[in-house]
């Protein structure tokens, strides 16, 4: 059986990452990988593979809606790693052919899992919310890539689809978790009067509140600190607004980073990270938090969200980002038990046997 993989553009670490998994572990000819993006954007590693076609976004979006539709219509299964590739448009038409579904199988992505929903009353905007949530609605298939997003599926959504947990096996090919780093804690670094480094988020994203963790730190602004903030993809505008305000309110100890990175370069970044923030109640960000947890960072989410609860229940360390508003710097930068976090993704994240078997109930079911 052909499956056909229909990729949103923004992640190109999970593309090479599921893609390399099939390469070594499945047989080859029998998928095709589609991406819609500007040629230029898509790594070369991807692009050179013959199971790989691109469809160009000069496209048009009718078009494209036209050609992912016949690609549903005659593959015998599809896999979409997201749906936020597929327009209203294209949605409808699968829609009024519901025996498409028994083709279609959802790998969600946080966005469209927990955001699809727009606040505008135009009845366009009601239009699209119908849309959006029938669509989801008539999903028989689901992989949820962290697992309280299964369960927040099926009560957001009454389903009674079939289920299965696979996250990403990018971790597995990862030169961090193979890499010899030195870990300096925090003590050390305040002994040897070195910055304490603090990121914010991961991405030029408004979920992720950064305006609102910026004002929270400015307390901090004269301790021997530096932030880091990478606006290197995502809401341009938004990123352009906290580049200033990082600016104006912390100067020079504020650093945005808004070029692309490759892999290494990145997590290499992130092996210097000390305090990392992710303000947002939603799952966002595993590709920065699981490397942030196996090098033992601190991490503060704030204790209303779906991933502090998750690992909480795995009896991980993570510090409630709303402490930050009232609590001392010493408090702040004080170290805490991360052993737990670190065993986590040992167990759950690196062994490729267990990846390889949910992925292939995916694939086979």
């Amino acid at each position: 059986m052909k499956i056909l993989h229909l990729f949103l553009s923004t992640n190109y670490a999970a593309t090479k990452a599921i893609m390399r998994l099939i390469n070594d572990n499945f047989h080859q000819q029998n998928y095709e990988l589609v991406i819609i993006d500007n040629e230029e954007n898509i790594p070369n590693e991807i692009k050179k593979n013959k199971n790989v076609q691109i469809i160009n976004k000069t496209t048009g979006v009718y078009n494209i809606g036209n050609i992912i539709f016949n690609k549903i219509k005659y593959n015998e299964k599809v896999l979409m790693h997201s749906i936020s590739q597929l327009n209203n448009v294209t949605k409808l038409k699968i829609l009024l052919r519901p025996k498409l579904f028994k083709k279609i199988t959802w790998i969600a992505w946080g966005s469209d899992l927990y955001e699809w929903k727009t606040t505008s009353k135009s009845w366009r905007s009601c239009l699209s919310r119908i849309i959006e949530w029938s669509f989801r609605k008539k999903i028989i298939r689901f992989v949820g890539i962290f697992p309280p997003d299964i369960d927040y599926f099926k009560r957001q959504f009454n389903s009674k689809a079939k289920t299965f947990y696979a996250p990403y096996p990018g971790a597995i090919y990862n030169p961090i978790y193979n890499t010899k780093f030195k870990n300096q804690n925090i003590n050390d670094k305040i002994q040897k009067n070195s910055a304490i480094n603090i990121q914010i988020g991961h991405q030029s994203n408004p979920i992720l509140k950064h305006i609102e963790v910026l004002q929270d730190l400015k307390k901090f602004k004269n301790e021997n600190i530096k932030i880091y903030l990478p606006l290197n993809y995502g809401d341009k505008v938004h990123g352009d607004k906290v580049e200033q305000i990082a600016k104006e309110l912390f100067g020079d100890k504020a650093i945005c980073i808004r070029d692309k990175m490759a892999l290494d370069d990145y997590m290499s970044f992130l092996s210097s990270i000390d305090i990392a923030i992710f303000n947002t109640n939603r799952q966002i960000g595993l590709g920065n938090i699981n490397p942030l947890l196996f090098m033992q960072k601190k991490i503060f989410i704030p204790k209303n969200s779906v991933m502090y609860d998750f690992f909480h229940s795995e009896d991980i360390s993570i510090v409630d980002y709303n402490d930050i508003k009232s609590e001392s710097f010493s408090s702040f930068i004080k170290e805490i038990n991360t052993e737990n976090g670190k065993k986590y993704i040992q167990v759950n994240h690196l062994n490729i046997e267990n990846n390889i078997k949910m992925w292939k109930k995916v694939f086979e079911n």
